[in-house]
């Protein structure tokens, strides 16, 4: 999670026209409310910076994606 939160403060400070983050990653079958609960705090933090922050869960997918 920590290298997605760099990645969006990288993105907040260099793309000033940003609006929307979205991200499709795997679920983490161990900890899942741990990450969800992570993932929105992401979500809450850009949202005080005017974007919005969306994410859902693959079971397909092997890494991420983010757009």
């Amino acid at each position: 999670c920590l290298n997605l939160v760099r990645l969006c403060e990288l993105a907040v400070q260099k793309c000033t026209a940003l609006t929307k983050i979205s991200l499709i990653t795997s679920k983490d079958r161990e900890d899942e409310k741990s990450q969800v609960k992570r993932l929105r705090e992401v979500g809450q933090s850009l949202g005080s910076r005017c974007v919005t922050f969306e994410f859902e869960f693959s079971d397909t997918l092997h890494d991420r994606q983010i757009s």
